[in-house]
């Protein structure tokens, strides 16, 4: 079992203790043994076993909404949602039937055998991004890699200019924020601003791509059509800013949690580095082991059981993804072991689960996986320098810096 030595005895979810922020794991594990259905200082609830976690994230009778919950909410978030009054609310706040349209359009385009047809540009993205990284020695593993990669990857899937490149991903790296409960009215200012500059250019992408198509996502966004209904102009830039900022972060932290976690587990490291069939496992174990989405909410909308006890509709719950990943009631005794073989990782609830399950899984098992192999078969002997830092979210974890010693390149036969 996990260990939760140095921890207090009594059961916590609290994101803004620093030593949970770094380590959430021992204090998900007395969570799961003592108080599985936790009701935090906030209010909500949140729900660590795994089975309680899938059985809220595949109810059809909760909402994602936020407008549902009736909370009241700062002066500075209103100001925030009033900007954001100009485009629909993104997919990943929208219950059915909207959600289910939207879905069922975007589908259509963001298909795993469309991802796979980016699988060639990935990896000459990986390849050309290590071959600059080796001339520097020591480098940051999340500005100078994992921040990059997934970056370029979306940026040229769109379809979008290089020489726009900085712009978007300034823009977009502010509206980052607004996917954290904690967003100060500071970050909130700086959301609104790179939200407007964003939402120019976007539109003027579109209209570029209407009178210029080409073989991208795009233009197959603008395409897209069933039943003779097709994507709204609002509901396009909602959909790409997503795009570029829930889609983007997920991967980077992916990238940073995974490698810096094989560096952690020198055996699994080299399984990664020799063993070529542990590819297809070793992505879905990271992604278990060390969640890039520690959270998703959820409102009941009906009474529901979980772990025994009777939840009443109306309660706000959180499900507790990156604890769920490691429940040995679902996992067994290994649960809180990093095993790149496991045959059942893909189990995982690292995507959510239900209606909601993430639209870029594929992609960003594709990215993850070309990532993570490459440097560390590129670099066999890349090792940390100092201790990494965390970026301090709640719903997002990941590192915010792992200066790495990328040591001697392998030779490239």
């Amino acid at each position: 079992m996990d260990t939760n030595n140095g921890i207090d005895s009594k059961p916590s979810w609290n994101p803004f203790d620093p030593d949970f922020l770094i380590n959430p794991y021992p204090h998900y594990e007395l969570l799961r043994d003592k108080d599985p259905v936790h009701r935090t200082p906030f209010g909500n609830l949140v729900v660590t076993r795994f089975d309680d976690v899938f059985e809220v994230l595949r109810n059809p009778n909760t909402s994602v909404e936020r407008d549902r919950a009736g909370i009241e909410m700062p002066e500075h978030i209103k100001k925030l949602q009033e900007h954001s009054m100009d485009r629909p609310p993104s997919i990943l706040m929208l219950d059915p039937p909207e959600h289910t349209r939207l879905r069922k359009l975007v589908q259509r385009t963001f298909t795993p055998r469309g991802i796979e047809k980016m699988r060639h540009l990935t990896t000459e993205i990986v390849d050309d991004l290590l071959s600059q990284l080796a001339e520097k020695k020591e480098v940051d593993l999340i500005k100078d890699f994992a921040f990059v990669v997934p970056f370029v990857v979306i940026h040229s899937m769109l379809g979008l200019p290089d020489a726009d490149m900085l712009n978007v991903r300034e823009w977009s790296q502010t509206l980052v924020q607004t996917l954290e409960p904690n967003i100060t009215p500071e970050q909130v200012d700086e959301a609104i601003w790179g939200g407007a500059q964003l939402n120019e250019y976007l539109t003027e992408a579109l209209a570029w791509k209407r009178t210029e198509p080409g073989d991208d996502l795009l233009t197959d966004l603008i395409a897209v059509e069933e039943g003779g209904e097709g994507l709204t102009e609002p509901e396009l830039l909602s959909m790409i800013s997503l795009l570029f900022v829930a889609g983007h972060e997920t991967t980077v932290n992916l990238i940073g949690n995974g490698t810096h976690s094989l560096i952690n587990n020198p055996d699994q490291f080299q399984l990664v580095l020799n063993d070529p069939s542990v590819d297809e496992t070793m992505v879905d174990e990271l992604l278990r082991f060390d969640s890039p989405v520690q959270n998703s909410g959820r409102q009941l909308l009906e009474d529901v059981e979980l772990s025994g006890i009777q939840v009443q509709a109306g309660e706000i719950v959180l499900t507790a993804l990156g604890s769920a990943n490691r429940d040995p009631r679902f996992w067994g005794e290994t649960a809180h072991e990093l095993d790149v073989k496991r045959e059942d990782a893909s189990r995982h609830v690292s995507f959510g689960s239900g209606v909601h399950y993430c639209l870029g899984a594929a992609l960003a098992k594709m990215e993850g996986e070309i990532a993570v192999t490459k440097l560390i078969r590129r670099f066999p002997d890349l090792s940390i320098i100092d201790e990494p830092t965390f970026n301090s979210r709640i719903i997002l974890r990941g590192r915010e810096k792992i200066f790495i010693d990328l040591g001697s390149p392998a030779k490239i036969s």
